[in-house]
Parts: C-alpha cells; structure tokens; sequence
C-alpha cells in the first residue's frame, strides 16, 4: 500500500473542480459551472485523446430534461445507474446512458501500490470493449492521501503513465459522512466475493451485469486481468 516518489507527480498547475455530484435523478448536490482554466484543460486534452463518454452520456442544463424524457421512454434507469457524476473535465454524465453495458466501477489512485492496476483495467477495456464492457475510473484520496493532486494533474498522469483511455470521473469521497451516494449503494449491497461494508482501499472493483445489477465485487488485491476477473467478466459479456 505503498506510494511512489513525489517526484513522480506530474507537476501540472491547473485549478480544476474535483468533485463528485452523486445525485440522480432523486438528489441534487452543488454543482458550479466549470471555470475558464477547467475549460481551456477540457479543450487541450480532448485534442489529445479521443472521447470516452458517448454525447448521450454528456448532460448539459439545456437538455437535461429531454435526456430524462428519454431515458423515461426506453424504460426505468437502474437504481445504481440512476446518478449523475463529473468527469475529470467537469461535465456532468449521466450513468444511465451506459444501461446495457457491462460495467466495471473501480475507485482509484495515482500514488498506491496498487496504481500499476491501471495497465490492466485498460488492457480489459481494449480487449473487450467492443463486446459491451465499460471500465470506469473513480479517482479518490480516501486512502492514505494517496489522490492530492487536481483533476487535470489526475487525467495527466493516467494518459502519461499507463495509456488509460476508459471513462475517468472526477475526484469522488467513497466513504464516511461525505460518501457518494452512488458508493453508498453499491457498499450496502453484498455479493458471493465480499460482503456489504466500507470500501478498504484504493483499487476495489464492482461488477454490474448488463441491467445496472452489482453481480461481484472484488478487493484491491485481485489483479484486473485475474482469473477471478475474467471468469466473471467473460460470463457477463455472454462470453465463454
């Protein structure tokens, strides 16, 4: 659970919003609108890496309502996709466009010594992305302050470091009086690998199926591309 030298840290200055609105459709958290220097980071970095969010997914003030027309009409979001959060270049995203996908929530860290996970969380996403998988990135500094950076030093690192090219929220609280509301839920539900409780450490991953279910979560030990993973994965996927 160590970290790696500070030197290590990508020295970008960028004030950018790190919070985590975890609201749905059911509770509403402050939110300000993205400043000028968080603007002109979102603008820089799409010019570098491609999109992860579908436009589906991106929700803007202006058509928040005909987004959850939509979503009304294609039928009920799931509970655990029923949230809305922001993304490290300050947009919010709205969950249930990702219904159908099997998704992969994982809350992160830049200087953990589980950080290296981070190859295999995109090696899992280039491999079977196209099958329907989603990896999404959680970055927290919940654990041993192992998360101080902003949300532009964050998506820096990730590109930088390990290629990461699946969806990276902003940073997020995943436990204590703070907690996300998307993290309470998922932490309430218990599955056959852990039981319901805190999150323990950076790295812990959750498996939710195709309709938004939490179908396993794993703990910060279990390696992205295990065994343990792939079996469940590839099972949700309808893969063999």
């Amino acid at each position: 659970m160590g970290g790696v030298p500070a030197a290590a840290l990508v020295c970008a200055v960028v004030l950018c919003a790190g919070l985590c609105v975890g609201t749905g459709r059911q509770v509403f958290a402050a939110e300000p609108e993205a400043g000028p220097i968080a603007k002109a980071f979102g603008e820089a970095y799409s010019e570098r890496v491609p999109d992860p969010f579908p436009p589906a997914a991106l929700v803007s003030p202006g058509r928040a309502a005909g987004v959850a027309q939509a979503g009304a009409a294609k039928g009920a979001c799931p509970v655990l996709l029923d949230y809305r959060m922001v993304d490290l270049r300050g947009r919010r995203i709205d969950l249930c466009a990702f219904k159908g996908k099997v998704l992969l929530l994982v809350n992160t860290a830049s200087f953990c010594g589980y950080t290296p996970q981070y190859r295999g969380l995109e090696a899992l996403q280039e491999r079977y992305g196209a099958a329907g998988l989603v990896v999404m990135g959680f970055p927290t500094n919940d654990f041993g302050a192992q998360e101080p950076g902003s949300n532009a030093q964050i998506q820096d690192f990730c590109e930088a470091t390990y290629g990461v090219r699946f969806p990276m929220f902003g940073k997020v609280t995943v436990r204590g009086a703070d907690k996300a509301p998307l993290f309470v839920r998922l932490t309430a539900l218990p599955t056959p690998q852990a039981a319901s409780g805190d999150i323990a450490w950076n790295f812990e991953k959750f498996l939710l199926d195709r309709e938004g279910r939490l179908i396993a979560r794993f703990r910060s030990a279990v390696e992205p591309e295990s065994a343990e993973v792939l079996t469940l994965l590839r099972a949700a996927l309808g893969q063999s």
